[in-house]
């Protein structure tokens, strides 16, 4: 992940933690947003995600696509539907599988992509 932000893809951020004896990666999550109040207090809101087999209606058991989850076809049709700022969004998920593909990692399925909804019509 520090090497996918290094290249410039949006991630969230993550570092390495050791205690006690055990090394750990702690992973900041994405959907969430900081907020100071009026009055100066800091706030957490939870940010709406949908994760592509949520939303093309595939259960999280068929997550990958040779067991019946969806296809990168699948994830590029969708955004379309559903951006408020398609072309962004597309080229985004492209940098994403052309990255996925350069380091080999083969987990980038259905239930690993997600939409964040920051409001009416994201």
């Amino acid at each position: 992940m520090k090497l996918a932000a290094t290249v410039g893809l949006p991630v969230a951020p993550v570092e390495f933690r050791t205690i006690e004896d055990m090394t750990f990666l702690l992973v900041e999550r994405y959907d969430r947003i900081r907020r100071q109040t009026s009055g100066g207090e800091s706030t957490v809101e939870r940010v709406h995600q949908e994760d592509f087999c949520q939303a093309l209606g595939i259960v999280p058991e068929t997550k990958y696509q040779k067991e019946g989850g969806p296809s990168l076809k699948d994830c590029f049709h969708l955004l379309p539907e559903v951006s408020r700022t398609p072309v962004i969004d597309l080229t985004q998920l492209l940098d994403a599988v052309i990255f996925n593909y350069m380091v080999g990692n083969n987990d980038a399925h259905g239930k690993n992509i997600s939409k964040l909804y920051l409001g009416a019509g994201t």
